[in-house]
């Protein structure tokens, strides 16, 4: 049964977002957004929904693998919406097969607002130290549809952590979650060369046509990406800084550490005055501050995209069409490698020319390759997965022992 502050938001949401709410309407909104600040759901024995054979939406999400060769995968189910949950699987053969959901995050089943809290973006991440991370967010969601779509956040969200320290064992044991940071959580982060973690995140605004968009305005002048560090290997997350670009939308940051030692910040692009490629920031202080953004450095369209630091020294970037070139819709997803920092982008692996591929993850695993998953389709879709070389990027063919390009992590196309 929904609480009485859960209906009074209904009742108050598509009323709100004409005119600023008064203190006793803001102070109801941030009571009720206060739920998404509890504990998650973590479903250990996944109820029937989350089952494979039950689901039929995949938006891809999180990508990784553990220091014995085990490799983990977190996709979005349910729908890009309201409804949305994460469910998380495991292989250990190479991607050949996938367990039954190991573990979902799905606070629809809390009592107090199953159709309002939800949990839309997360990722996997292995440390130093061979632990494996799963971060996660957790918001208060529209419960109307409004002009531009549903509304993923409150304001505020919030990004999730949790760890295991055994992710190979036959059970592995996960920490509680524990809340770090306001905002999403899209990418993997990385480590500099001093040792410092280094987390970008998201912090961006409820639309402004939603019941909550005037709901946490102390959190106005960090809307952009908010940069976490920790020099404790993860006990703990401290805000070092706030890069701001225009139009606050989803920015789903890549960071790397380039050879000179400067941080670059790319983030997808939304601008009223460019609406399309990969915006750049960067920092020479180890982010504590950064540059005046540039205008699109890269071209994509407006879509998640990768672009990781690999061992050899190269840059691995995943987006739509070339580099150079405007690519206008989600096909013709590529590989590209650089070798000088960004400057010049070379190889061009197309890992799938069909419409409607999006959501790049990647990771490389200690023998060099390169693994990159993503989605198709996503209702009734699939979620797909490569693993190729720095040489197969280079040919444009993926060639070299053990590469496969476009293996299924899971294909819900033809289900009813």
């Amino acid at each position: 049964m929904r609480t009485n502050l859960a209906i009074a938001l209904i009742a108050l949401a598509g009323s709100v977002s004409a005119a600023t709410p008064d203190a006793a309407t803001r102070a109801e909104l941030r009571r009720v957004a206060d739920l998404a600040m509890k504990t998650p759901v973590v479903d250990a024995l996944p109820a029937a929904r989350h089952l494979v054979a039950n689901q039929r939406y995949c938006t891809n999400s999180g990508f990784a693998m553990t220091p014995k060769g085990r490799i983990w995968t977190s996709w979005v189910s349910g729908e890009d919406g309201p409804k949305a949950f994460l469910v998380q699987h495991h292989s250990d053969d190479g991607g050949r097969t996938w367990s039954e959901t190991d573990f979902a995050i799905d606070s629809h089943e809390r009592d107090c607002a199953p159709d309002m809290v939800l949990s839309i973006t997360s990722n996997f991440w292995c440390d130093p130290q061979g632990r494996l991370h799963f971060f996660f967010d957790q918001s208060m969601g529209a419960t109307t549809r409004s002009p531009r779509g549903y509304t993923h956040m409150d304001g505020r969200a919030g990004v999730w952590e949790m760890v295991s320290a055994n992710p190979d064992d036959a059970k592995p044991t996960w920490s509680v979650p524990r809340r770090i940071a306001d905002g999403h959580a899209l990418s993997k982060p990385i480590v500099a060369k001093d040792g410092t973690w280094l987390l970008p995140v998201c912090l961006n605004a409820a639309d402004s046509r939603s019941v909550w968009a005037t709901a946490f305005p102390e959190l106005d002048a960090r809307r952009g990406v908010n940069l976490y560090a920790s020099t404790d290997s993860g006990a703990t997350w401290t805000l070092r800084s706030v890069c701001r670009f225009p139009r606050i939308d989803w920015h789903e940051p890549q960071l790397l550490e380039l050879s000179d030692g400067r941080l670059w910040l790319l983030v997808r692009c939304n601008h009223q005055d460019c609406d399309r490629g990969i915006m750049q920031s960067f920092s020479s202080d180890g982010g504590r501050t950064w540059a005046k953004p540039d205008y699109p450095v890269l071209n994509n369209p407006i879509a998640r995209f990768v672009c990781q630091k690999l061992t050899s020294g190269a840059i691995l970037l995943v987006c739509h069409g070339r580099p150079e070139a405007w690519q206008g819709k989600r096909n013709n997803l590529t590989a590209w490698l650089s070798r000088d920092d960004g400057k010049t982008w070379e190889g061009g692996l197309l890992l799938d020319g069909r419409d409607r591929v999006s959501y790049p993850d990647a990771f490389q695993s200690p023998d060099g390759a390169i693994w990159i998953q993503w989605d198709h389709l996503r209702s009734r879709g699939e979620i797909l997965f490569a693993r190729v070389t720095e040489a197969d990027i280079l040919a444009h063919r993926a060639t070299s022992a053990g590469s496969v390009v476009g293996r299924h992590v899971v294909d819900f196309r033809g289900k009813k």
